[in-house]
């Protein structure tokens, strides 16, 4: 049962991040998202697996949520094992890579 299960260890830091297919001679915000933090599965039927969920917008024109007013987008922890590159509005990249999981 999902609320029996205790959250993630390593969580990512509130910011700006790009995911690994970011083009940086690309436009700036070429696969680039706001990542909020990590929400909780509330339903009592939910794997497991997918208790948490990474809450996050994307930034860039060819998403869906995106285009379709700002929405947000959950995506299971469990999936969302990327790696990403730090970047903060000001001040520029930092230079870190960091994964979450």
């Amino acid at each position: 049962m999902a609320y029996d299960v205790p959250p993630p260890k390593k969580l990512p830091e509130p910011g700006y991040y790009y995911h690994f297919k970011h083009d940086p001679d690309g436009p700036l915000n070429n696969y680039a998202y706001y990542i909020y933090g990590i929400g909780h599965h509330t339903e009592d039927d939910c794997r497991t697996e997918d208790a948490f969920m990474q809450v996050y917008r994307p930034l860039y024109e060819g998403a869906y949520a995106y285009r379709n007013g700002g929405l947000f987008d959950p995506t299971s922890t469990v999936l969302r094992k990327m790696v990403a590159e730090i970047r903060g509005i000001a001040g520029g990249a930092t230079g870190r890579t960091v994964m979450w999981c």
